[in-house]
């Protein structure tokens, strides 16, 4: 019931025709194969069996999705619940008290409602990550400007690296806000003079 709840009140209202929880066969069409390390330590194409193994413990490691509707679900994130023609699909209460710490991870850190929350200079970011063997995926979000970045790899050792481009843009909007910053309170000063 819950696969079929999924299916029908979140991916078909989103466009997320590529997104399924049939783990034999994920999406139809062009798909990318699970790699990993090889014992000469070569990348090689990893056995899909070792995922099945899985599916005793969804929620974790069930959906299967493209980049393209995991960025459409990112834009629902960043609409707080509303579709893309602006109707509220689930309530922006429900959304947000998804953001809302409930675990703390770190000074600056902590996890919400299957979201990883994260405050640097005031500016919260979102992000989640998943994995199976052969398969990373990770997204972040910005809410308070809508940026978000959506990842996958199909490499075992593919996480790490997709990190890197999630902090990378939250530091690169920090790095901008922070020049705007400067640029307004010039921009201020020389007005006053």
């Amino acid at each position: 019931m819950p696969v079929k709840a999924m299916q029908e009140y979140l991916f078909k209202p989103l466009a997320m025709f590529d997104t399924n929880f049939n783990m034999v066969s994920p999406i139809p069409g062009d798909r990318a194969a699970p790699h990993g390390i090889g014992k000469d330590g070569d990348v090689v194409l990893a056995p899909m069996a070792l995922n099945y193994s899985s599916q005793a413990f969804r929620p974790a490691g069930g959906a299967w999705t493209s980049v393209h509707d995991l960025a459409l679900f990112l834009q629902f994130e960043a609409r707080a619940g509303k579709l893309e023609d602006g109707k509220q699909w689930i309530s922006e209460v429900n959304v947000l008290a998804r953001r809302q710490p409930q675990i703390v991870t770190g000074l600056d850190s902590a996890y919400g409602m299957g979201l990883g929350i994260n405050q640097k200079l005031g500016i919260q970011s979102l992000n989640h990550s998943g994995s199976l063997f052969g398969y990373n995926s990770t997204i972040y979000l910005i809410p308070e400007s809508g940026i978000g970045l959506v990842a996958m790899s199909n490499a075992e050792q593919g996480m790490g690296s997709l990190e890197v481009p999630g902090r990378a843009l939250v530091y690169k909007f920090l790095g901008l806000l922070f020049v705007l910053l400067l640029a307004y309170g010039l921009r201020s000063k020389l007005r006053r003079i």
